[in-house]
């Protein structure tokens, strides 16, 4: 019973994760380019040097990230992607706001780097066990704190960690 409950929950949480980073994908694809890179000595006003970052646990993640961020109605949506990074193969980063400020989903997955050769993921998602975030907006950057749920360990798939996630937007689009 104890490992089918294991499965159960790691395929929850890999699968809200999943969720999450395809649904800002496919909403984030038609409204950027290559030309929305995170440039580091760029905030997203144009006057410091605000990049977008992200940590797990306190452990910052080595990544260079290619940003995007868009606006439909009240719903911010904000992505981070490095396709080639060393650690994690494919790194995607997403986190969805809503107009009062809610954090409705964050996910941050990795096609490889978690442990037993299992995908890398951690998320937040309203309805998973173990789990918060909130966000604090700066103009154009969002900084997205919390705990989420994760994959990364086959024995233990309820554990939870810390995660910050920094989107240094360049602009906005649709906002």
């Amino acid at each position: 019973m104890t490992k089918l409950v294991r499965t159960t929950m790691t395929r929850r949480s890999s699968t809200a994760v999943a969720a999450t980073i395809a649904a800002v994908a496919f909403f984030t694809a038609a409204c950027g380019s290559d030309s929305d890179k995170t440039d580091p000595e760029k905030t997203a006003t144009g006057a410091s040097s605000a990049t977008s970052s992200v940590s797990v646990g306190g452990k910052a993640l080595d990544a260079k990230f290619e940003t995007k961020c868009a606006k439909d109605g009240g719903t911010t949506v904000m992505t981070l992607l490095d396709a080639e990074n060393a650690t994690y193969g494919v790194l995607t980063v997403s986190a969805i706001i809503d107009e009062s400020g809610t954090v409705q989903t964050a996910g941050i997955a990795g096609s490889e780097g978690g442990s037993n050769g299992l995908p890398y993921t951690a998320g937040f998602a309203p309805g998973l066990p173990g789990g918060s975030a909130s966000a604090k907006q700066d103009g154009n950057t969002f900084v997205v704190t919390g705990e989420g749920i994760g994959a990364r360990d086959g024995s233990n798939p309820t554990e939870t960690s810390s995660f910050e996630i920094t989107f240094a937007c360049e602009s906005v689009i649709g906002g």
